[in-house]
């Protein structure tokens, strides 16, 4: 989904919805994402799903990134690891969200394709994925990954998860 030719009509003046570094949508950009798919899912049904990705930094020995670089590294990764109708986005200072618009549990399958994708080039991330219910909302799957994230769950070299837990599916 590409969100960066949509306005945010609820944006100040002069404030951007787009982060500087990487060209993604910010936190401002990814709350009016998050309340348009909401919005869709209401109207039209459908449980999406949410990945929150936190960045702890390169795998040892993969060379030391700059933070500009590896911020982008991040976006480019997840983007083409992600598929065309979701959207990405950069939340925190070394936090990214990935909306799975044709989630669902397939949310899971998109957590691990971006976990290995983010390995594949050297970043050690927690990755987690919440998929909305239809007694909730992408609201508060989000606050559960965004949660999840920071919790130890990191992508490590030989795709070893440390402590490693299955997916919350509630």
């Amino acid at each position: 989904m590409n969100v960066s030719e949509e306005p945010d009509p609820a944006a100040a003046p002069g404030q951007s919805i787009f982060d500087e570094v990487t060209g993604l949508p910010n936190r401002a950009g990814w709350e009016s994402v998050l309340d348009m798919e909401e919005r869709r899912c209401r109207r039209y049904g459908g449980n999406p799903g949410v990945v929150a990705v936190d960045v702890k930094g390169p795998l040892p020995g993969t060379g030391e990134l700059s933070g500009p670089e590896l911020l982008r590294l991040v976006a480019e990764t997840l983007g083409r690891a992600s598929r065309d109708t979701d959207a990405v986005a950069r939340v925190g200072e070394r936090r990214f969200a990935v909306l799975a618009t044709e989630g669902g549990e397939a949310v899971y399958v998109l957590e691990e394709r971006l976990r290995r994708a983010l390995e594949e080039v050297g970043v050690v991330a927690s990755v987690r994925a919440r998929a909305r219910r239809s007694w909730t909302d992408l609201g508060a799957a989000w606050r559960q990954a965004e949660s999840a994230a920071g919790s130890p769950r990191w992508v490590q070299p030989g795709n070893l998860l440390l402590n490693a837990e299955p997916p919350c599916l509630n």
